[in-house]
């Protein structure tokens, strides 16, 4: 494999921008590996970002990159990421001046193994994790599972509210799954029922006919369209959309309710975002079903 210490060394530590020679046009001369001189050198797109980055490295169509790049997607995180290869050569990536190999290097570790490895290192996690969410990633994220989205509207109620009051101004829901305005209606449920309140109830059978009238708005839930094999579909029953919408309900009120549990044992702290070095007690919390 080159060497790369030598072109390496020529990039700065600022950033792309500061590195990369500058392009007029869609094409330029570029020097390659066995003609250096630049008045002889052979006519070379660069119309990319990275096709000039390779090429300022030294790397022509002659002498194609070889480049590693590795991911930290783990089997047990979807079924998805389990059926992906451990090793593979990235075909949409790779062009004539570049091989780009994709490596997981910790596909088959478990959380446990990750978090072990964290502990050793003695690295200091981001305090979501602290936090007791899944997942580091935006506060209130639509990739988020429900139970990292109502833990994080517990905790972060003025923010929720700010998610809230913007998904009815621009009229579209959170997600296809959720929206905010059910997770709003689910903690508001399950803190009444926690706190005795009567009116808990009313407030059930609110987010239940909120749930159901999403259901009932759903191309398949109308009707609309055909089926695999090519034939019209039909509108649900009334039966049909009910159900859904009280599965969907129970959902919803069973994952706020763990979040208002876990909610109470947590003292967010906004202004520190980094959580001490993990220890024995934390390593159970964040391996815990």
């Amino acid at each position: 494999m080159r060497n790369l210490g030598s072109a390496l060394s020529r990039v700065p530590r600022s950033g792309f921008r500061d590195y990369a020679p500058p392009v007029t046009g869609s094409r330029r001369r570029v020097p390659n590996a066995l003609n250096p001189d630049p008045q002889e050198a052979r006519l070379t797109f660069s119309r990319s970002t990275h096709g000039r980055f390779y090429l300022y490295l030294g790397w022509t169509r002659d002498r194609p990159a070889r480049v590693l790049y590795c991911l930290g997607l783990r089997a047990e995180e979807s079924t998805d990421r389990a059926n992906q290869p451990p090793l593979m050569i990235n075909q949409s990536w790779s062009s004539s001046i570049r091989t780009i190999t994709r490596w997981l290097p910790i596909h088959t570790w478990s959380i446990r193994d990750v978090w072990e490895q964290i502990k050793a290192a003695g690295l200091q996690p981001h305090a979501a994790y602290s936090w007791r969410l899944g997942r580091l990633s935006c506060a209130i994220c639509i990739m988020g599972s429900l139970d990292d989205l109502m833990l994080a509207g517990a905790l972060l109620g003025g923010l929720l509210e700010d998610y809230r009051l913007a998904e009815a101004e621009i009229g579209h829901r959170f997600t296809l799954a959720v929206s905010i305005g059910e997770i709003a209606a689910a903690l508001a449920t399950a803190r009444a029922e926690a706190a005795g309140d009567p009116a808990a109830p009313d407030l059930a059978l609110a987010l239940y006919e909120m749930v159901r009238q999403w259901i009932a708005s759903t191309p398949i839930a109308r009707g609309e369209g055909v089926t695999k094999k090519g034939h019209p579909c039909e509108p649900w029953p009334e039966h049909k959309v009910s159900g859904r919408a009280e599965a969907q309900t129970i959902r919803l009120l069973q994952a706020a309710r763990r979040a208002l549990v876990l909610a109470a044992d947590v003292d967010v702290d906004v202004s520190h975002y980094v959580a001490p070095p993990v220890d024995d007690a934390m390593l159970e919390m964040l391996c815990a079903d």
